[in-house]
């Protein structure tokens, strides 16, 4: 039985852009229709499907509305896509073209405002101008002669990330569904870091605002809240607003409470930048790999308490019973820190971080060692491997204060193995002859990457397994007159040194 807070989770996170703005502070009007309006939202909240253009088609069918005669010489109504604050959104079939299409209104009640109007223009607007292939095309935009105010897209069809998280929460598994979601959240960093490039900002990233179709489509819907950055005068391909659109930017306390960041929360417009809508990402990762919002409460006013102070709430350490990566989780909190200047600076850098994790998923530290310093030292014990990325080492034993060379080791050798998997004291020291750079491997980096819980991770443990079995074999050792040790020797010696020749390394 879900909680009251848990129930609260279905009832901020589809506010729009243009619903908040109507029931705060920033952007409410006075009088019995403002009343009326907010009474009418607030019952609204309970849904949990989208109320923006981010409504899978046909998924409210309605009466079909009553087109103007311009509109209707051109469209034909099929149904009802969405509604939110500022309109709805229509399925309509273009006569001319011969297509549907996604024919968003400005709404009745609204268009006698000039605020709105501007707003309404402002969004059409900056949308068209961001041609990629991650953002739903607007076709045209049309201020028709019976004084209503409605533009075009392409009509995506698909289901929300909000959607898929809500499906998948039951049936968890981490090395598939997680790795799937994330793929598409990289499409997304790739709409946001494209509209930065243009100078827009999106200020409303959600879940509920990402749209997956078939055959791996992803769309970042609903631009309403966005709004221009500062201007790089060396581009010549910013987005620009007409003078009407331009004062229908939104400011002050806008957006989804349960995604909002610090910055939003407060309506600090000067602290507003790229870095909010990496916050945005940020949250949406949190949904991810928790299974929910980022905040959660039982009233709007307790929500934006939470927003303001930013703090992000404790991921499970095991949702349903599988251990979350470290790795992502580092990079979820480093999204959604509470400073901007402790975030990811740009989009670009929070989605290299997240293909770094998928693509091997394992962060190898780099350390350095100058000619004569000793990487391990025989007999000390050890739970790390090294690979040797520049430089060149030596190893070697110590009998009775006298020192047997084992084998040289160039770039690519790795040594130490079989200890990530069976700490215990070094057979050998291991001594740089140049200025050596070399990655540190441990058990933790190897879980983290691999997955504990991935066929492959099994695999590797497994054969991680059967060398240290193998090794613990009687083994056939060098004769004192025989040549200098190879890497083959070497292990045979019990060392666990790999020369780079793809020779097996245990330890």
């Amino acid at each position: 039985m879900a909680t009251a807070r848990e129930r609260g989770l279905h009832r901020f996170t589809s506010m729009t852009g243009g619903l908040w703005d109507l029931i705060s502070t920033q952007g409410a009007r006075s009088g019995p229709e403002s009343e009326q309006v907010t009474r009418a939202e607030s019952h609204r909240r309970v849904v949990s499907l989208p109320i923006s253009d981010t409504a899978p088609a046909n998924s409210n069918t309605a009466p079909a509305p009553v087109l103007t005669r311009e509109a209707a010489n051109r469209f034909e109504y099929v149904s009802k896509v969405g509604a939110g604050g500022m309109g709805a959104v229509h399925c309509v079939r273009d006569k001319n073209l011969l297509r549907e299409v996604a024919l968003k209104v400005l709404a009745p009640s609204l268009a006698d405002d000039p605020k709105y109007v501007r707003r309404f223009l402002a969004e059409a607007q900056i949308q068209a101008q961001l041609d990629h292939p991650n953002i739903a095309p607007v076709h045209d935009l049309t201020l028709d002669h019976e004084g209503t105010n409605y533009f075009t897209m392409r009509l995506v069809h698909g289901r929300t990330l909000a959607d898929w998280i809500a499906a998948a929460h039951d049936s968890w598994t981490p090395s598939e569904t997680m790795h799937e979601m994330l793929g598409a959240f990289l499409k997304v960093c790739d709409a946001v870091a494209f509209a930065h490039s243009r100078g827009v900002l999106h200020l409303d990233i959600k879940p509920e605002n990402i749209i997956m179709e078939d055959f791996g489509t992803v769309y970042l819907m609903d631009w309403g809240l966005s709004r221009l950055s500062v201007r790089d005068p060396e581009r010549s391909d910013t987005v620009v607003l007409s003078a009407e659109a331009a004062g229908g930017v939104v400011t002050g306390v806008v957006g989804s409470p349960s995604y909002m960041s610090p910055e939003q929360a407060q309506g600090a417009d000067g602290l507003v930048s790229e870095r909010t809508d990496v916050f945005g990402l940020g949250a949406v990762l949190y949904a991810i790999l928790a299974g929910r919002p980022l905040y959660l409460a039982d009233s709007i006013d307790e929500v934006l308490e939470q927003a303001r102070v930013g703090r992000m709430p404790h991921l499970p350490e095991a949702p349903r019973g599988v251990p979350l990566p470290a790795r992502i989780c580092q990079i979820t909190r480093k999204a959604l820190a509470i400073d901007p200047q402790d975030r990811y600076q740009t989009v670009l850098e929070l989605k290299r971080e997240v293909e770094g994790f998928l693509q091997g998923g394992i962060a190898f530290p780099m350390e350095t060692f100058a000619a004569g310093e000793r990487v391990v030292i025989e007999g000390e014990m050890g739970d790390a491997a090294y690979v040797i990325v520049k430089g060149t080492c030596v190893a070697y034993t110590t009998k009775d204060g006298r020192r047997s060379a084992v084998c040289e080791l160039g770039t690519g050798s790795a040594f130490g193995e079989e200890t990530v998997f069976r700490p215990g004291p070094r057979s050998a020291t291991v001594e740089a002859v140049t200025d050596v750079s070399v990655r540190l491997v441990t058990r933790e980096m190897l879980d983290e990457g691999l997955g504990r819980d991935s066929w492959f991770g099994a695999f590797v443990m497994a054969l991680a397994n059967r060398l240290a079995q193998a090794e613990a074999r009687p083994a056939t050792v060098s004769q004192p007159d025989s040549k200098p040790s190879t890497g083959q020797e070497a292990r045979m010696d019990g060392t666990g040194l790999s020369n780079g020749s793809g020779l097996p390394a245990a330890s």
